[in-house]
């Protein structure tokens, strides 16, 4: 349940842009997601696009094993 997470989101500027992470663990696991950008907005935009594929295949994939 939500009570049971702790979350972490972070911007880290790097050599060649920014990389944006976020994490979240519960006790159900733990899910990561991190993409890079020239700057923050674009690396932000590309970490909410793999946050979201990675949500619609853990949804299929749960749906799967119903």
């Amino acid at each position: 349940s939500p009570s049971d997470a702790a979350s972490v989101v972070r911007m880290v500027k790097t050599a060649s842009g920014f990389e944006a992470i976020i994490k979240i663990t519960s006790l159900a696991g733990t899910f990561l997601a991190q993409a890079t950008g020239k700057d923050p907005i674009s690396a932000v935009e590309r970490l909410v696009e793999k946050a979201e594929h990675q949500i619609a295949n853990w949804k299929e994939s749960r749906l799967e094993r119903l």
